[in-house]
């Protein structure tokens, strides 16, 4: 499983991407050569065994929705999941990977994203306003 934050620095001389084993370090986003931050991190069996049943559903999982971080009910995210082994380590992942980026950049509000993909989200590159993401494969390829 990886954890990818990444910023967009206004003009940095050159960028850079840090990689880890420790979700600690994406706050190394802050440094002004690096706009890239890649966490590889281990999860338990439970979950990454939730994550394989979610994957080869037929249905696509799909959940967006802007969200206010200490009063949102993480468990509500995937509700027909919810009687599946796992379901309550994937979700409180999610809050806790959530509440890192919260914390990481003092919001209360966020909006969060969770999407099987069987193509890529983005194919082009293109510029927006946001400033940093926080992004979280849980299986399948990851994210580039």
């Amino acid at each position: 499983m990886s954890v990818i934050a990444h910023y967009r620095n206004k003009q940095p001389a050159y960028s850079q991407a840090y990689w880890s084993d420790d979700v600690a370090d994406l706050s190394k986003i802050y440094e002004p050569d690096i706009n890239v931050c890649i966490v590889n991190r281990q999860v338990d069996a439970t979950l990454d065994n939730f994550v394989g049943h979610l994957l080869r559903q037929a249905s696509p999982i799909s959940f967006v929705e802007s969200i206010a971080f200490g009063s949102f009910d993480f468990y509500s995210l995937l509700p027909d999941k919810g009687h599946l082994p796992g379901y309550r380590a994937f979700c409180q992942d999610v809050a806790r990977l959530t509440g890192l980026y919260c914390d990481l950049f003092d919001l209360t509000h966020v909006g969060l994203r969770l999407r099987s993909l069987d193509h890529a989200m983005c194919p082009k590159f293109h510029v927006d306003s946001i400033t940093c993401r926080l992004i979280c494969t849980y299986g399948g390829t990851a994210t580039e």
